[in-house]
């Protein structure tokens, strides 16, 4: 998986997060308090969905395509990724097959964004939070997980490094742009006239 992400993102993406070790399923790690829980739906998710093995999980802040944004977490494994909802003990709230997963972009710079585009158009559009230590990079192995695991498959997975980042809603064509705001605590999106911007802590 490391060497994938090497191969995609090299000279083009900072703090890959190589020198770390990956573990992938990190919602355990990050949210103790309720890793029971977690632990119990990804059971019942094996039972029903015969995944198996988890690739990555990680909490997540969401924007919607009616411009909501929540406090999400995904669960990717080897059929499905699927999001959840932190505050009803992980409850899974809609699955994609992974064989609809066309593609991800993400930006240049060490912010945490990703998009997910799928064939229906249905782009899911996340920024990975809530890690620990708080300010640990995980799309680089996020994106060499899913690139080593299609390449397995003998799938193709295409990965777009861009600014401003184009994606598609619900088959509404939109943009997502990231840019560092005084005073910004944590990672969050707002609505902006083309799209969506991620406002992530500035100096």
């Amino acid at each position: 998986a490391k060497v994938a992400c090497l191969e995609a993102l090299k000279s083009q993406r900072a703090d890959l997060g190589l020198q770390r070790d990956w573990e992938g399923n990190y919602l355990k790690r990050d949210s103790p308090d309720t890793a029971s829980s977690f632990t119990l739906i990804s059971s019942m998710l094996q039972r029903k969905d015969k995944f198996m093995r988890v690739l990555f999980s990680c909490n997540v802040r969401k924007i919607n395509r009616f411009h909501k944004t929540e406090n999400r977490a995904v669960l990717i494994t080897d059929r499905h990724l699927y999001k959840m909802d932190p505050l009803r003990q992980y409850k899974p709230m809609k699955s994609i097959p992974l064989y609809n997963v066309t593609g991800m972009s993400i930006s240049s710079g060490k912010d945490q964004l990703v998009v997910f585009h799928t064939k229906d158009s249905r782009d899911l559009v996340v920024c990975l939070q809530g890690m620990v230590p708080a300010n640990e990079s995980r799309i680089g192995e996020l994106v060499g997980t899913l690139l080593s695991h299609f390449k397995s498959e003998k799938r193709k997975l295409q990965v777009n490094i861009a600014s401003p980042i184009q994606c598609s809603m619900n088959g509404r064509k939109c943009t997502i742009i990231v840019e560092p705001k005084i005073n910004q605590s944590q990672p969050d999106f707002t609505k902006s006239r083309s799209g969506y911007i991620l406002n992530v802590p500035g100096n």
